[in-house]
């Protein structure tokens, strides 16, 4: 494309995850943990594989950006979930989480040894004479498509075959406490664990009316859908 701006996808992925983290952010909390995580994948992997089918560098931009924009939600939320699933003797292990960038950078790089010096131009066409254009370079274009569906099946994944429930603590300031007993002895169950924790004496410890639950916890606006909430 011979951009004018050529850092300009940089300063494209780092708006889209800035935008995406605020945006993810605060919405989980109104939506809840489950889905804002799992559609925020979903938007990242869906438009890095649009990326891949650009027809020039505004546009490219544009879908890199909108791909951030859901990484960056993701990126925020999978602590959040993590952390809110942790006992707290074990949330050291949140730190480790930071590992996954290295693998998912050694993936995105495996890709790239794989299709760039296999299917791109020698160079601009002003220096080859050669045309430089979809059908002689699409080597990068096959790391996109490569990239995006890899994180596209991993998102189906997450719905199909893992099946995250939605965290205790998000229930709990819900008023949700039912479905808090529920995950958390599916949880002990899987896992071979005890656990004692029932609806009635979580409900013996607090307001169980989902109103009066939210006009109780500061982490709450008396209504969802209110500008308190976010």
């Amino acid at each position: 494309f011979q951009p004018s701006l050529a850092n300009g996808l940089t300063i494209a992925v780092y708006t889209g995850m800035l935008v995406g983290a605020l945006f993810w952010g605060l919405s989980a909390d109104v939506i809840g943990r489950k889905h804002a995580f799992n559609y925020s994948l979903l938007i990242s992997s869906i438009f890095t594989i649009v990326a891949g089918a650009s027809p020039n560098w505004i546009v490219l931009g544009l879908f890199v950006c909108l791909s951030a924009f859901g990484a960056g939600g993701n990126l925020v939320l999978d602590t959040a979930v993590f952390l809110e699933y942790l006992p707290s003797k074990y949330q050291w292990l949140l730190t480790l989480m930071a590992a996954w960038w290295g693998v998912g950078q050694l993936i995105a790089g495996l890709f790239a040894w794989a299709f760039l010096p296999n299917f791109s131009c020698a160079g601009p066409e002003s220096e080859t004479g050669e045309p430089c254009n979809w059908q002689t370079n699409p080597g990068w274009r096959y790391v996109w498509f490569t990239s995006g569906a890899l994180v596209f099946a991993m998102s189906i994944a997450r719905v199909t075959v893992i099946r995250l429930k939605e965290t205790p603590k998000y229930l709990v300031g819900e008023g949700r406490d039912e479905e808090v007993v529920e995950t958390l002895q599916f949880i002990a169950k899987k896992y071979n664990r005890p656990c004692s924790l029932t609806l009635e004496t979580m409900q013996a410890c607090g307001i169980s009316e989902v109103e009066g639950r939210r006009g109780s916890v500061s982490a709450h606006g008396k209504k969802k859908y209110s500008f308190g909430e976010i």
